[in-house]
């Protein structure tokens, strides 16, 4: 699914390009050899800056090495800002002291200007070291000034010379001897940074669908539920159990991730049954992780949703909400029977459980918990805020893992209580861990556990890595 994602996400990338091309919006040659002017003299003006403090000192120049008219657009000044922080990251880790940073924005591209203190062979060297193994780092230019305004060059260090991003012969051969067409190479170049920019937002989209599982299932106290002090109603899991599940399911939420930036690129429905068919994969993984174990087979059916709804959702810049929706509505009646409880427990008595949230749009999740999450978070008590959440989406909810356990009376008992819990938590003096931790008592003695409601945490939790900046638990 990465191959189709890059493929469609560097199709869209040279759409928006050409579209620039056509429109006339890039530098002509005038405002390039401008740009390079003003920037000699950037350089030279911190160079004087630095000259009469009798340290060791190097100027950092760094802009993006673009081939034709376009230098600046919003997928080049992303390249730029990952070269930023990674030129600042590499001097960081190696002691070196970052002064004066500048940062230049324009048609004819983005500069970033430092001064760097420490002697220029030592900077150059980190540099080079940072073009070659970023994987951007072929189109980074990176330039090291000496006090006397000298570039220092990679080959008077004993390092290699750059490459050509196309053959990876020497760069200056191919160059002298054009030995590629301007538009193979302003392609191969958009393909770089658009593939970069595929892998970035598919890993950051899974570590946060990670995170999230592990913070639900690390929150506590909660009613039957495996937390950090104790394993609930469940006899044959743990939270190392599902530490190591979650853990098991990182590349999976990858793949959804890249199948919603395919979808929201191409809007191909094929994507569906690649979803189903990564599913079935995932909870063969999910087994042999935890030894037979069923920790989060409700969470790959969800969670891959929502996974998939946020790489629709920022690639297209559709509502979040919106794409969980329509990947809910459609997954909700394709996905092959698997003969769990709850399928029973529908054909018996109706209630749907967690097809029917996924048919819905997750109501419980945007309308019930995530709500009561984000405001509650304010206080600065997560965990608690989480507990809230956690218990509105039970007494709103239909489990049918609750149901499975202990019947329906079990399930009308269970909303009871947590709607109480959670009426008097608002009330001044009222202990909620200790009500819950009492809760739990019970829930064990009955062998009741609203798994389902603690997957829809979890589905909140990261909805908050959507929609806020704010440090999950």
């Amino acid at each position: 699914m990465r191959d189709k994602a890059v493929i469609a996400a560097t199709k869209a990338a040279a759409d928006s390009i050409r579209r620039i091309y056509d429109e006339g919006a890039y530098a002509d040659l005038s405002e390039l050899l401008r740009a390079r002017e003003e920037r000699v003299q950037r350089q030279q003006s911190l160079i004087e800056r630095c000259r009469t403090c009798g340290r060791e000192f190097s100027i950092v120049s760094f802009t993006l090495n673009i081939a034709g008219a376009v230098k600046h657009c919003s997928l080049f000044s992303w390249a730029f800002d990952r070269g930023v922080d990674a030129i600042a990251g590499a001097l960081g880790a190696a002691g070196i002291k970052i002064e004066k940073t500048e940062i230049t924005r324009g048609e004819a591209g983005d500069e970033f200007m430092a001064i760097a203190c420490a002697e220029p062979g030592e900077v150059k060297l980190i540099m080079a070291e940072t073009e070659e193994l970023h994987p951007l780092g072929r189109i980074f230019d990176i330039d090291v000034l000496d006090r006397d305004g000298k570039k220092v060059s990679r080959t008077d260090l004993g390092a290699s010379g750059r490459t050509c991003i196309l053959c990876g012969k020497p760069a200056f051969v191919c160059g002298r001897s054009r030995a590629h067409s301007i538009e193979d190479v302003i392609e191969k170049q958009i393909k770089t940074i658009a593939s970069a920019q595929a892998d970035e937002t598919a890993h950051r989209i899974s570590e946060n669908a990670v995170t999230s599982l592990l913070a639900e299932v690390h929150t506590g106290p909660k009613p039957g539920l495996v937390d950090r002090f104790n394993s609930g109603a469940h006899r044959d899991m743990d939270e190392g159990t599902f530490i190591k599940s979650a853990e098991a399911l990182r590349g999976y939420f990858t793949d959804c991730a890249y199948a919603g930036m395919y979808f929201g690129m191409t809007g191909d429905d094929k994507v569906y049954e690649s979803l189903i068919s990564m599913g079935i994969t995932a909870e063969k993984t999910m087994l042999e992780a935890t030894g037979g174990v069923n920790t989060h087979k409700g969470a790959i059916f969800s969670m891959g949703i929502f996974a998939c709804a946020a790489g629709m959702s920022e690639i297209s810049g559709r509502d979040f909400r919106s794409c969980v929706k329509s990947l809910g509505e459609k997954l909700s009646y394709m996905t092959v029977s698997s003969g769990t409880a709850g399928e029973r427990i529908n054909r018996e008595t109706g209630i749907g459980g967690i097809r029917k949230e996924a048919a819905l749009g997750y109501p419980s999740v945007f309308d019930v918990g995530l709500p009561i999450l984000a405001d509650e978070i304010k206080a600065g008590d997560e965990e608690a805020a989480a507990l809230k959440a956690l218990l509105a989406i039970i007494t709103e909810a239909e489990d049918t893992n609750v149901i499975a356990r202990g019947g329906m009376e079990a399930a009308g008992w269970l909303k009871a209580e947590a709607a109480a819990i959670l009426e008097k938590s608002e009330h001044a003096g009222f202990d909620m861990r200790a009500a819950l931790t009492e809760l739990d008592r019970q829930c064990i003695e009955k062998n009741v556990s609203p798994g389902g409601s603690a997957d829809l945490l979890g589905l909140c939790l990261f909805a908050l890595t959507v929609y806020t900046d704010l440090t999950l638990i």
